[in-house]
């Protein structure tokens, strides 16, 4: 009884995650682009529910560790410079397994900084 117990839990456990819409962080700026349009997608996608941050306020709020709170962070940004607690809270995304997508214009942000072509995997 235990064992069946155990595995209803486990199966409702895994319900619930899956039922629960994907949490966003949506970064932007630097670039301009249709925003209009490109947050229209976001909205017309079922099972997400996001929030969109502008650059630098973005880096600063990665910093104060936000990105807990989501459980993705998607990057359409363009970002020139990044100070050093900025680049200690990318890097914290990525030891603690955050996913983290960087879309088109984003692989060009902080070019003088080669560690930051590794975390994206492009350049």
């Amino acid at each position: 009884m235990r064992l069946i117990s155990a595995i209803f839990l486990c199966i409702m456990a895994g319900y619930n995650l899956y039922s629960q819409p994907v949490k966003v962080m949506l970064v932007t700026g630097g670039h301009s682009f249709d925003t209009v349009h490109f947050l229209s997608l976001f909205d017309s996608m079922e099972g997400i529910e996001y929030s969109h941050f502008n650059q630098p306020e973005a880096n600063s709020l990665l910093v104060k560790g936000i990105a807990a709170d989501f459980d993705v962070v998607v990057f359409y940004d363009m970002w020139k410079t990044i100070s050093d607690p900025e680049k200690k809270a990318y890097l914290k995304l990525t030891v603690e397994g955050k996913p983290i997508l960087f879309l088109h214009h984003s692989l060009v942000s902080y070019q003088h900084r080669p560690e930051f072509e590794k975390l994206t995997g492009g350049r």
